[in-house]
């Protein structure tokens, strides 16, 4: 038995459930996956769902006869998702069971009913997605801060509903940002000023400075109190900007200058150019040249 859980929280008394399913009926447990709690299971997620790939895996090579989860959800809240779980336990004889129902997508009236499922998990999973976008939407055109919290600021919350009070220059970090900015418009390089800042410290506890923290920042509207939604300015932010407008619009004439950009082109053009690997580590990009 191959035993998929759910891919969100309680995950652990779902694979609790899952495991008292299996004992009633007999089923020894092959393999249990539980890695993907923090992926999402729609056709709107960006990172790939690793433990999905690995049950189909498990499935092609014969590990297990019933493939077990929660709730028809808990496999797939997308349509082509289904379709290749559907196809792998078609292929192998492999039983799909979710909600204590087991199919056998050998039968047409089995394959007639999880499709009905996954088009309603697909649905709600578009329901829930279209909710977060108007509630974004909403907050973004009040100028409110949404997502990960800017180097540079901090915010402040409400200690009995947890409801966020405003968002506010960081004491440490923000004079930082504008060091920043002040540096680059008077000439120093990127690399420069990175290298100093590493020998101040971490630039969050246990993160160095890195490259490429500073195109972004420097290329980021909401240092000077803007708010984007969908990568476009729609307006003032509630926050007060760290770097004054003038100062902004004078790195940006810097930074976004074409013949200053750096980056090289690694087409393949010449012997080995963009073609050298190392022999050692077969995921790691392309050999070049650094600076050091």
């Amino acid at each position: 038995v191959v035993t998929l859980p759910a891919t969100w929280n309680p995950v652990g008394d779902q694979i609790d459930s899952g495991r008292d399913l299996c004992d009633a009926y007999g089923w020894p447990i092959a393999e249990v996956f539980d890695q993907d709690i923090d992926r999402s299971a729609s056709r709107h997620a960006r990172r790939k769902r690793k433990d999905f790939e690995a049950l189909l895996d498990a499935i092609e090579a014969g590990r297990g006869r019933i493939v077990v989860a929660w709730e028809a959800s808990r496999y797939y809240r997308d349509i082509e998702a289904y379709i290749r779980l559907r196809n792998a336990c078609m292929a192998a004889n492999v039983l799909l069971c979710y909600n204590a129902r087991v199919f056998d997508l050998s039968k047409s009236e089995d394959r007639q009913a999880t499709a009905q499922d996954a088009l309603k998990a697909e649905g709600e999973a578009d329901d829930i997605r279209d909710r977060v976008l108007r509630t974004t939407r909403a907050h973004a055109k009040k100028g409110l801060p949404h997502g990960r919290i800017l180097f540079g600021y901090t915010r402040r919350y409400d200690p009995d509903t947890g409801d966020l009070i405003e968002q506010v220059e960081h004491p440490e970090h923000g004079p930082v940002v504008q060091e920043i900015f002040e540096r680059v418009a008077a000439g120093e390089t990127e690399y420069s000023i990175v290298q100093d800042l590493r020998t101040r410290g971490d630039r969050l506890p246990g993160v160095p400075w890195d490259y490429y923290h500073l195109p972004s920042m420097l290329r980021n509207v909401g240092y000077k109190g803007r708010r984007v939604f969908q990568g476009e300015d729609i307006g003032e932010a509630t926050w007060p900007a760290i770097v004054p407008e003038e100062l902004f619009d004078a790195v940006q004439g810097i930074v976004r200058n074409e013949a200053r950009k750096t980056a090289r082109d690694w087409s393949v053009k010449h012997l080995l150019s963009g073609i050298a690997r190392c022999g050692e580590c077969e995921d790691t990009p392309h050999l070049r040249v650094m600076k050091n």
